[in-house]
């Protein structure tokens, strides 16, 4: 029985519902990368607006609709610049033996950078002998970082780097695609939205370009602008086109939305032996609908989701609420406000 993974996904599912409701998330401050960076584009083409969000994670510009297509796909991880910003540097890595200081300076460097927290927490993991092969050290190092600085400002973001990281690292080899697909069905299942199940071939399909295009948008991101940044600028545009039509093939196969009865399904198909397998599905499957599993979603979506700002001039006082699948806000005159007013119409009428 695969213990670490299993201790992942459900101390996961435990920090959801802590971190439910104590705060509702809010999107980071424009990263100063965007500002620092000379070779960042400034354009609003779908294009440079990913190009940013590999680089910095600030994927401010992208429409709602475009945004939640990438998460359906599994494809959100491309806006949270973690792991694959020290995948792609190993290559040139490998030729160190001790990169205590170099993990040490990106942990540093990203902790208060918006948008790069999360490879902050790579960066300390893997700076902690030990860190990405003991799942004890891995725990501690990720609660004291939270307790430092991510529980204040990113929950769900921490949350996420747990779960994921944790899978990447101690999953079996074997199973740990099945894993990732658990991992983002529960995802989908907190933010109440709908799941590909052509997630894993998503992520297959653009490994292959990513591989090429992630490198050149780090390394030409510190070098001023030239006729390059076009083409690349012009490739990622491409790509977030390919993401686009490829997710329309949901006309076809719809995506599914998950409920508990799917997570104890998948779940326990992974945990138990082999010989339990085949009649413990069918046995799932039959109290799915006795224990009204499919109604069984969580209700953190409010919580979640990004909060406007609220706009509006003094003395009044703004509730915002959700309501079906946007915020509504309703604002209305504080008492001192109105008791002003009151106060002007009588000596108006005195007059």
């Amino acid at each position: 029985m695969p213990q670490s993974p299993l201790v992942i996904v459900l101390s996961t599912t435990l920090f959801f519902g802590l971190f439910q409701g104590t705060k509702v998330f809010r999107p980071p401050k424009p990263s100063p990368l965007v500002r620092i960076l000379p070779g960042l584009p400034t354009h609003k083409s779908p294009g440079a607006i990913l190009w940013k969000a590999l680089v910095t994670g600030d994927d401010r510009g992208l429409s709602r609709s475009d945004k939640k297509t990438y998460y359906r796909l599994g494809l959100g991880h491309l806006f949270t610049p973690s792991g694959v910003h020290l995948a792609t540097l190993q290559p040139l890595l490998k030729h160190f033996h001790n990169l205590s200081g170099f993990f040490a300076l990106i942990g540093l460097l990203s902790t208060f950078l918006p948008g790069l927290q999360a490879l902050a927490r790579v960066a300390w993991v893997k700076l902690v002998p030990g860190g990405a092969k003991c799942l004890g050290v891995f725990m501690g190092v990720m609660l004291l970082e939270g307790a430092l600085v991510s529980w204040k400002l990113h929950p769900l973001s921490w949350t996420c780097s747990w779960l994921f990281l944790g899978l990447s690292w101690f999953a079996p080899p074997r199973w740990r695609l099945l894993w990732f697909v658990l991992a983002q069905m529960l995802l989908c299942w907190v933010l109440q939205q709908p799941f590909s199940l052509l997630s894993p071939v998503a992520n297959l399909l653009t490994t292959l370009p990513l591989m090429l295009l992630f490198p050149l948008t780090l390394l030409f991101a510190v070098i001023p602008s030239f006729f390059f940044h076009t083409w690349i600028e012009a490739a990622l545009t491409l790509f977030h086109e390919s993401v686009l039509w490829f997710d329309q093939v949901h006309r076809f196969l719809p995506a599914l939305t998950p409920h508990a009865g799917h997570l104890i399904l998948i779940l326990s198909w992974l945990v138990l032996q082999n010989r339990q397998r085949w009649w413990l599905a069918i046995i799932l499957l039959g109290l799915a609908s006795p224990l009204e599993t499919f109604k069984k979603t969580s209700p953190s979506l409010s919580q979640w989701e990004a909060v406007p700002s609220v706009l509006g001039s003094e003395g009044l006082r703004c509730r915002t609420k959700w309501k079906e699948d946007r915020w509504e806000e309703n604002c209305r005159p504080t008492r001192t406000v109105r008791r002003r007013r009151i106060k002007t119409k009588k000596l108006s009428y005195l007059r």
